[in-house]
């Protein structure tokens, strides 16, 4: 009688130890799951915070020049979802970028009249702060720990108007864009002549 009790102790043993695997096993995967779901998050606060500081960017120019409103709800929206699942350090630097673009808006009033080369050195700012935010979402949520030194944007340059010059043919602005296409064969690159 006595032979049953080690077959009961061995099979409650196995079949306790098969139950703390798949507890373990499904912690475990939960928590995995549950770490991509968050850098998932991240990774999407931080693509907004930079989309909407382009866009962002963009208006206040209009804003400058032509008196266009500009809709912050967007960017504050960015705002609002990098500080729910933003690091500590992405959330410093999305506020840095905030406090960049009051300060250029003040600025802007301050100066009045549009002029491109303020405008200029309020770009530069925008973009510099842009930069920093990048680098820190790049090293704290993709694990990245090379830093840009720009951002991969080409500009034309900033030239003073031509007085009395008729404007004919293609702008300087499409002849450069043009050109990149066709030096990274995009779609849109016009052939020579």
């Amino acid at each position: 009688m006595t032979g049953w009790i080690p077959v009961v102790v061995t099979s409650a043993g196995g079949a306790l130890a098969a139950l703390l695997g798949a507890v373990t096993g499904g912690a475990i995967a939960s928590r995995s799951q549950r770490r991509h779901w968050t850098r998932d998050k991240q990774v999407d606060a931080c693509a907004a915070i930079v989309a909407e500081s382009t866009r962002a960017e963009l208006a206040m120019r209009r804003l400058w020049r032509r008196d266009e409103k500009v809709d912050w709800k967007p960017w504050n929206q960015a705002l609002a979802l990098i500080s729910l699942v933003g690091a500590p350090a992405a959330i410093a630097a999305a506020e840095k970028m905030d406090a960049t673009f009051w300060q250029s808006t003040l600025r802007m009033e301050e100066l009045g009249a549009f002029d491109e080369a303020s405008w200029s050195e309020i770009v530069q700012a925008l973009r510099s702060v842009r930069l920093d935010f990048i680098n820190v979402a790049r090293e704290d949520i993709v694990g990245v720990k090379h830093r840009l030194e720009h951002l991969p944007i080409i500009l034309p340059p900033v030239r003073p108007p031509r007085l009395g010059t008729k404007r004919t043919g293609t702008s300087a602005t499409q002849r450069i864009l043009s050109r990149t296409y066709r030096r990274f064969g995009l779609p849109g690159g016009n052939k020579r002549k």
